[in-house]
């Protein structure tokens, strides 16, 4: 039990840490390396502000010779939500491992509400919907219990009886969550990660194996929920 505190914790010595590099004045003046016009101008305001709930600055990660995440700056703000577009293996999902520290950055660094998103202050400030649906014998309201249980949410059920309604969820809260239909699988994980109310949504292709019907249900839950947040989302592009 000791070792694995050690290694999940803060202080744990075998965690890498990423370096920050800030570019150059003269990348700066060059208009850094995309060449356009709006990723420049995110670059340079997410540089000059620390107000942003969300904060990712030269974030770099290889896999060898491949690089799958290179030098991305962004933010984003309350009320603001932000789609990472991109065909399978574009590095969507390596950027969001960073940033929930599952992978070490080799280089940049991200922060959660001013605070780096390594530490456990910081995951409390963040919200994830992975890409796999949520495969379990409990029941939907078992399951959202036990993880508003763990993410140490204060009365609980209230929390949990106030997410299932926001989402439509309740006529299903004794139903076994394996069971439920492909479009309240992904309604449960977002449920999942919104307990709490943490400030930062991150949601990784939330609609995938989702018909047309629900997508545009679970499209119409994300703007309802959106002033309340910062929301990445990523999805992916087909030729």
């Amino acid at each position: 039990l000791l070792f694995l505190i050690w290694i999940e914790g803060d202080i744990a010595f075998s965690r890498k840490k990423s370096a920050v590099v800030a570019p150059s004045d003269q990348e700066k003046s060059l208009g850094g390396s995309s060449g356009e016009d709006d990723v420049e101008i995110e670059r340079l305001r997410v540089e000059a502000t620390d107000a942003d709930q969300l904060r990712v600055l030269h974030m770099t990660k290889t896999f060898g010779d491949n690089v799958a995440v290179d030098d991305v700056t962004v933010g984003l703000q309350q009320g603001e939500v932000l789609a990472l577009l991109g065909p399978n293996g574009a590095g969507k999902s390596t950027l969001v491992n960073v940033i929930q520290s599952d992978l070490t950055a080799d280089k940049g660094q991200a922060y959660l509400c001013g605070s780096d998103s390594r530490t456990r202050v910081a995951q409390t400030h963040l919200g994830v919907c992975p890409q796999y649906d949520a495969m379990d014998l409990l029941t939907t309201r078992d399951q959202l219990m036990m993880y508003a249980r763990i993410k140490g949410v204060e009365n609980p059920r209230a929390n949990v009886d106030f997410v299932m309604a926001k989402l439509g969820l309740s006529p299903h809260a004794k139903k076994q969550s394996n069971k439920l239909s492909g479009g309240n699988k992904r309604k449960l994980n977002l449920a999942i990660a919104i307990l709490g109310i943490p400030p930062v949504l991150i949601l990784d292709e939330p609609t995938s194996a989702m018909d047309a019907v629900a997508k545009r249900a679970f499209w119409k839950i994300i703007e309802t929920i959106a002033p309340q947040h910062s929301i990445l989302l990523t999805v992916s592009s087909h030729p």
